[in-house]
């Protein structure tokens, strides 16, 4: 486990230096923001879940959008993961939860600490981003799911997916394994060739387009120009070619596979949410194919179709079409749930927020698929408990 650095300690550390995006405001997030540090991305990410955070602010600045610094250190394993949560309008960020994140916002970063050196490591709060949940190794860019793997050199550490132009470079998790901190061979087109890789390297192989028949390669499956070598990709058939071999049904390409890894069949992925696909039709059953970079995405289980009341962005219930809160009938009825009403009867108002429920009752949505209404509820009459940390 990470240590949160107090008193005198080794110059081997990382300080977290949260903002909100300059495209939004500090009433956009007033519960505030939480903290989770761990080493290994999966265990960080549980933290969450189990309510397990490590700091908490509700600091804001209005003027510079400055939230507050966080100073973590190492253990001996010398690598560090971390999750910021944020509830968008009046959601608590301690009821911010994997894998929905419903009405919340999270940031991660996941990085290795360089030794006998003071890093600081920009983490932007986006708006954007709300109910933009991405997985344990991804982290949300103005939208987008990126890689949540971030570079310190000279003394800081990168934005993911940020690119030297301000535009965002969307692409796939390694593929080298996570869990075994490995880098893969991934190549960020804003980073300069001081790496030794760029995008021209693709065609070091002595190959080009028109194929030759010899080295049993269609030119529909070439990798297209940017991507890294070894990197899976969606050639424009749709198949899902990973480390050069397309797969054929009933294999797999998986962001836990060791580098190299061409597609295989048993064992499959650890996780849905760890295979590869171009697809839905890549997935499992009830899953559907969410892009992280153009085609190619993961699989992830399938949100179930809206009908009748919603909780759109902003988390504001929309009934009938209509968002109840700004008509002057403010009431959304199970029993008549296609128009807004003036009032509902006991129990039986829908919600989103807790704003939206009566006098003392709160919005339950315990359980709730993200986009899903809740209840209104008197807290004190059975229901579910908010997690806290």
């Amino acid at each position: 486990m990470l240590t949160l650095a107090g008193g005198c300690q080794e110059p081997t550390q990382v300080t977290l230096e949260i903002a909100l995006d300059r495209r939004a405001r500090c009433d956009e997030i007033p519960s505030g923001v939480a903290i989770a540090v761990g080493v290994d991305p999966t265990r960080t990410e549980s933290h969450v879940a189990e309510g397990f955070l490590h700091a908490r602010t509700t600091s804001c600045d209005f003027g510079t959008g400055h939230i507050g610094t966080l100073v973590v250190t190492p253990n001996e394993e010398g690598r560090g993961a971390v999750v910021v949560v944020a509830g968008y309008k009046n959601n608590d960020p301690a009821s911010c939860k994997p894998p929905s994140y419903t009405g919340c916002i999270v940031a991660r970063r996941r990085f290795t600490f360089v030794e006998h050196t003071r890093l600081r490591m920009p983490i932007v709060i986006d708006p954007d981003c709300t109910n933009v949940p991405c997985d344990a190794f991804s982290t949300c860019s103005r939208g987008r799911c990126v890689d949540s793997d971030t570079d310190c050199a000279n003394g800081i550490c990168e934005v993911p997916g940020m690119l030297e132009d301000g535009g965002i470079d969307v692409v796939p998790p390694d593929s080298g394994d996570p869990r075994d901190g490995a880098t893969g061979p991934l190549v960020d087109a804003g980073r300069d060739a001081t790496d030794g890789e760029d995008a021209a390297t693709d065609a070091a192989d002595g190959e080009d387009a028109s194929g030759d028949a010899t080295d049993g390669k269609d030119a529909s499956n070439d990798a297209p120009d940017g991507t890294s070598q070894g990197a899976p990709f969606c050639a424009p058939t749709d198949v899902l070619v990973c480390n050069g071999t397309p797969c054929t049904e009933g294999t797999f390409c998986c962001t836990t596979d060791p580098p190299g890894t061409i597609c295989h069949g048993v064992p499959a992925c650890p996780l849905p949410a760890a295979q590869y696909c171009c697809k839905d039709e890549d997935c499992p059953s009830g899953h559907a194919c969410s892009p992280v970079a153009g085609k190619l995405g993961t699989c992830r289980l399938e949100a179930p179709v809206q009908e009748g009341p919603k909780c759109n962005r902003d988390m504001d219930l929309v009934c009938g079409e209509e968002v109840c809160s700004t008509t002057a009938k403010p009431a959304c009825c199970s029993t008549s749930s296609n128009a807004c009403s003036a009032a509902c009867m006991p129990g039986d108002q829908l919600c989103c927020k807790d704003a939206e429920c009566p006098g003392n009752e709160v919005c339950d949505l315990a359980g709730q698929p993200p986009g899903d209404v809740g209840k209104c509820r008197n807290p004190l009459v059975g229901g579910s408990e908010a997690g806290v940390p």
